[in-house]
């Protein structure tokens, strides 16, 4: 098909995804790739930058064109964070885990005032 993308350098990942946004079976294929092949850590922050545009765009033609602001990317990047293989470490939780959670449960139970205890 002339869809496929197959590529060995992820320099031409960048250079045929940008303008591959407006044709669907691209883009899923390169979602695909940016999901099941390992990049070197020079090129995340570029392919990084793909991902979210490519999902910024797939947003604003949901909405008829309408451009996004800054609420709405940070909601697509929340919805759609980028895959392990082009992150330098571990996506960053702003949530407290479970632990920390029952610890304040628990001294909220105790006292709803917070002291310097």
């Amino acid at each position: 098909s002339q869809h496929t993308i197959q590529f060995r350098v992820p320099t031409l990942v960048v250079a045929q995804g940008t303008p591959a946004h407006q044709d669907r079976v691209i883009v899923c294929e390169l979602y695909s790739m940016l999901r099941n092949r390992r990049f070197n850590r020079t090129h995340h922050s570029t392919l990084q930058n793909l991902w979210f545009e490519s999902h910024y765009d797939e947003a604003e033609q949901r909405r008829c064109g309408k451009a996004l602001g800054p609420v709405g990317k940070y909601r697509v990047r929340r919805k759609y964070p980028p895959p392990a293989t082009i992150c330098d470490g571990p996506q960053p939780s702003f949530c407290f885990d479970e632990r920390v959670r029952e610890t304040l449960a628990a001294s909220f139970s105790r006292s709803q005032y917070p002291t310097a205890q």
